[in-house]
């Protein structure tokens, strides 16, 4: 039994998709016990192990299989990371051609869907320690280092690290220590008679999302924010540091975003749309989306003299790192100050989508498109984040391309979409979901797998939808673990079948919060859990890669197979978006409706105007978890998922029995009725899974974060701002 849940009766494990986290939520007048936990859904051991076994590859998917390689992988690979690809500049451009023209070799039509976004550029930047008088005491040479070993560590973007968003600015000031940046951190700062107002706040990365860092230090009044990367994190605290090993370097610094995409994801202008579109769709404008303050990321080298310069109180256990120093929490000690300027540029440019689709046989207006994404753009040359997975799609790409040759074609359309711009905050990709959200090919999707860092350790594990739990499983079981040992992918890394809840930080994000998309991210990571060592900096290079990450490339191979074989098996016959489980057993559908009925009339938060329970049961749709406020996702999933189940279910008017592990219940035609808008009601471990990811971002609203939502890829999941009522939605006013 999960912490603070009710018992529960004895049930066969296979039969839904239980909620196994600290972080629930209690039926009646009980409350989240700890919001930290990342919420899991758990298939169970016994369960895993039947459906990996039950589905072996057929002969077509046998002749997908056998087309992914090392030494093509390994290629592509070196290729995209034979020079900087940052987003909207000419390298970015560049590999969407090289993108589009691999694709287009296998035999699918591609085509290159451009986008004008807000971007923004480094210009100059410098951080001195100075006296009272101003005099220059220390320089920070804000550099990463060239390395012997690395040929492409020498490049005009070690000399050029920022956070994109930052405004331009210069200021001088005394230096407070904020830990990681929560808000109980600057509490603490408080507590011990430490001002933030007019400091410049030193925060470490890790835990929450570095626009929720500077969020949080602009409100607190800070008048400048730097992020370093602690040792403790990702660089000698965790094993020898590159190239020696896998971790961070001293002068590694660590890029990336401060927009607050906790807020809104995508382009904070809007710029591909009209005026004013930014507010209609999100509820905030560009300035309420983006910091007023200076922000700058530092390696630990460039941090350890501010850490040492610190006076005041000795820092709590919690804050303190891997630096042979005391960690202290300010301000500055002896009159000493850092003086910061930062020089941005801000561009409206764009940003080259590639979207490749191949025409599955069904007729267009009984089309179920399953999407398959991976971003390109990176921060520098981005070895394993994020060009492992586009390595890894153009192997899909040749082993669908390989099936046509041999006459194959899929029942569903298969879309291959090559993001750019999501490192700036899911640029592309929002804009590609938005524009697209009203179009046939988008309103009946019937999945979205995406693959971003898809290689940085040895250990797989999987975010998503239950609803896709299933297919995952039977995938798992068919494709080996590349150590040889002889197991499958899911005896050696997913036997308990744990699926992560999707938060945010990569393209699935306006896919599963906006249009309901049920949504997989795959990724293998390190085995220790913590942040690969070169994320975000110039040593995420293919030397990186292919000395560090995945030798030999074999787990680019098995998520190439892995991916296609997800996609093949959801695009074909054999997936049920029907389950006939509950459909022999109406009084589990009464009692099952009930117990929703007591969970959203106990629903402390959002707008539950329009939401009606069925008291009738056609059948069973498997849409998937609802990963979304409260305000939100009641609608905008239950109309996906009426609009996909209007054709014929697959097998027939039933599915096997056994066919789910997670459902929503209700009639496909109960949203004509009464003016509402809602036709399924979600099953009992989606609505508590629901209430408590509302909770996380809620709290990430406030400039919380939850632990298993944040850095270094995993943000706080942003939400588009819906009103659910008679009538249909509308987007909240602030």
């Amino acid at each position: 039994t999960a912490k603070g849940y009710p018992p529960r009766e004895p049930r066969e494990p296979e039969t839904e998709m239980i909620l196994s986290s600290a972080s629930i939520l209690l039926v009646g007048q009980t409350c989240v016990t700890d919001i930290r936990e990342t919420p899991t859904f758990t298939i169970g051991q016994p369960s895993v192990a039947r459906m990996s076994r039950q589905s072996p590859a057929s002969p077509a998917e046998k002749a997908f299989l056998a087309v992914p390689s090392a030494e093509s992988a390994r290629a592509s690979l070196k290729h995209i990371t034979s020079r900087p690809h940052v987003a909207g500049t000419p390298g970015d451009h560049a590999m969407a051609e090289f993108v589009r023209d691999t694709i287009r070799a296998a035999g699918i039509p591609a085509e290159i869907d451009p986008h004008r976004v807000l971007l923004s550029y480094p210009l100059n930047r410098s951080l001195d320690l100075v006296d009272e008088e101003g005099k220059v005491l220390l320089r920070a040479p804000l550099s990463e280092d060239i390395l012997p070993d690395d040929p492409t560590s020498d490049t005009w973007w070690r000399n050029h690290t920022f956070n994109a968003y930052s405004p331009s600015g210069e200021v001088t000031a005394p230096v407070v220590y904020a830990n990681y940046g929560f808000p109980e951190d600057f509490d603490a700062l408080q507590a011990s008679g430490v001002s933030v107002e007019g400091a410049i706040v030193l925060m470490r990365y890790g835990k929450c999302f570095r626009g929720l860092k500077a969020r949080n230090a602009e409100a607190r009044g800070a008048v400048a924010a730097l992020i370093y990367s602690d040792p403790a994190e990702d660089g000698f605290g965790q094993g020898s540091v590159y190239p020696e090993g896998p971790w961070r370097p001293p002068s590694s610094v660590q890029r990336g975003s401060i927009q607050f995409i906790s807020l809104c994801p995508g382009d904070p202008s809007r710029a591909y749309l009209p005026a004013g579109a930014s507010e209609e769709l999100c509820g905030y404008t560009q300035s309420e989306l983006i910091p007023t303050i200076p922000v700058l990321p530092l390696s630990y080298a460039d941090a350890a003299p501010l850490l040492r310069s610190l006076g005041g109180p000795e820092a709590p256990a919690p804050f303190r790192g891997a630096l042979n120093l005391t960690y202290r929490l300010g301000p500055s000690a002896g009159g000493v100050r850092a003086r910061l300027a930062v020089r941005n540029r801000f561009e409206k440019g764009p940003v080259w989508n590639v979207i490749a689709t191949l025409r599955g046989t069904l007729p267009e207006a009984e089309d179920q498109p399953i999407l398959l994404g991976n971003h390109r753009d990176a921060w520098v040359y981005g070895a394993a984040d994020p060009n492992s997975g586009t390595s890894q799609m153009l192997e899909v790409a040749k082993g669908l391309g390989a099936l046509l040759k041999r006459g194959w074609r899929p029942r569903r359309s298969i879309v291959l979409c090559s993001w750019s711009g999501e490192e700036y905050g899911l640029l592309g990709s929002t804009a590609w979901w938005e524009k697209h959200a009203d179009s046939p090919l988008l309103r009946r999707a019937a999945a979205y797998l995406n693959v971003d860092t898809g290689v940085s350790g040895t250990r797989f594990h999987a975010s998503g939808t239950p609803s896709l739990g299933r297919v995952l499983a039977e995938a798992l079981g068919a494709v080996p673990e590349p150590d040889g040992s002889g197991r499958s992918l899911a005896e050696a890394h997913w036997s308990e079948g744990q699926l992560m809840t999707l938060g945010s930080g990569s393209d699935y994000t306006a896919a599963i919060d906006h249009l309901g998309i049920p949504c997989l991210d795959m990724a293998f990571s390190p085995e220790s859990g913590a942040p690969y060592g070169v994320y975000h900096s110039t040593f995420d290079s293919f030397e990186w890669m292919d000395s560090e990450g995945d030798p030999g490339f074999v787990r680019h191979v098995a998520m190439a197979r892995l991916w296609g074989l997800v996609a093949l098996r959801l695009a074909g016959d054999s997936f049920a978006f029907i389950n006939a489980h509950l459909a022999a057993r109406p009084e589990k559908v009464a009692e099952r409706n009930a117990n929703i009925a007591d969970v959203i009339g106990t629903m402390p938060l959002g707008r539950r105007g329009g939401l009606e329970l069925s008291d009738r049961f056609d059948h069973c749709f498997l849409f998937g978890d609802l990963n979304y406020r409260v305000d939100a996702p009641f609608q905008v999933a239950a109309e996906h998922a009426m609009r996909i189940a209007a054709s014929p279910p697959p097998h027939g008017p039933t599915a096997p029995p056994d066919s789910g592990v997670g459902c929503a219940i209700g009639t496909p035609h109960e949203a004509a009725e009464g003016g509402t808008s809602v036709g399924r009601a979600p099953n009992l471990a989606s609505l508590r899974c629901l209430l408590a990811q509302d909770q996380l971002r809620r709290e990430a609203a406030d400039g919380r974060c939850a632990h298993g939502f944040c850095e270094p890829r995993i943000g706080f999941a942003p939400t588009y701002r819906w009103e659910v009522g008679i009538g249909g939605a509308r987007p909240l006013s602030k």
